[in-house]
């Protein structure tokens, strides 16, 4: 491992030349930091010592970097930006603030955004942070993620899963397809459709080839343009309700989106995969009064 406390130069030099850089005027950044300007020069000199080469060029009038100095300054901004955010997410959370949220993007928007918009102005003090991704880092304790929605088993070791609902697989199109391309009675009838695939988000993420398997027919996945495959569960969701075809759909997490008529459900026999949507928190991180406030309003809300 690389030892830092040799590499990395002077604290106190780096935030100098980061303001003297950001300024390009060591009176302005000796200004902002409240130190006098020969404190400034001091820092920066040293800093160019230790580096072996000039960070500014330096004339009468002003003071340029030098490409050295454009290269550190890259890296110290987003540096010292990082240490910044990370700083001010751990303040808000021990007054417990704020809150980050992660979830899938199909349970973000589907799901989630509502609630948590509904959730923030039942709770205004609450800054809420919600994180989309298929995958979530929650075991990681820099994630600074303080839940997570997460797909699975709900075993996961070191974390605490709570179910919120069941995974439950149907296929669904929207109305426009329906009375276009139908009637679909069988499951049969399905293979004569234009199927939009999803790259299985996981090993045990359903397909359609699982589905028919189900439903004891036969199926060789179709060649374009009678399939299309996506990368992104909410813009396979999304092409079914603009009438593109017809997606596997989570019935739990398209509730509102059959209730409102944009996507109507085929099959009168939803298939239970065994899985679930889980809200998971580490073992091991306090729970802020917002953390289980949010967890309590879910719950509530199911």
């Amino acid at each position: 491992m690389r030892n830092l406390r040799k590499n990395i130069p002077s604290p106190k030099a780096l935030i100098a030349f980061e303001a003297a850089a950001r300024h390009l005027n060591f009176t302005a950044a000796a200004e902002e930091l409240l130190i006098t300007q020969a404190a400034v020069t001091y820092q920066i000199q040293k800093l160019e010592q230790g580096l072996g080469t000039a960070l500014f060029t330096r004339s009468h009038r002003r003071i340029e970097l030098t490409w050295a100095g454009e290269r550190l300054l890259s890296a110290v901004s987003y540096g010292l930006g990082h240490i910044a955010e990370a700083a001010y997410q751990i303040r808000k959370a021990s007054e417990g603030g704020t809150l980050t949220v992660a979830a899938n993007g199909a349970v973000s928007f589907y799901w989630l955004r509502e609630r948590a918009l509904n959730f923030q102005i039942e709770n205004p003090g609450v800054e809420l942070r919600l994180m989309t991704g298929e995958q979530d880092d929650i075991e990681n304790p820099g994630s600074g993620i303080d839940l997570a929605i997460r797909h699975g088993s709900g075993d996961w070791p070191g974390l605490e899963a709570s179910l919120l609902f069941d995974e439950v697989a149907v296929p669904v199109c929207s109305p426009d397809y329906l009375a276009r391309n139908g009637p679909f009675n069988q499951p049969a009838d399905l293979k004569k459709a234009r199927l939009l695939q999803l790259e299985p988000l996981s090993p045990d993420w359903i397909t359609w080839e699982t589905w028919f398997s189900l439903r004891s027919v036969e199926y060789d996945r179709p060649q374009p343009p009678e399939t299309v495959t996506f990368n992104s569960y909410p813009i396979l969701l999304e092409a079914a309700i603009a009438g593109q075809g017809i997606a596997l759909g989570g019935l739990n997490v398209i509730a509102t989106v059959l209730k409102e008529g944009r996507l109507v459900q085929m099959d009168d026999q939803p298939h239970h995969t065994g899985l679930g949507y889980y809200l998971v928190q580490a073992v091991n991180k306090p729970r802020g009064e917002a953390s289980v406030g949010f967890a309590k309003f879910l719950v509530a809300g199911l």
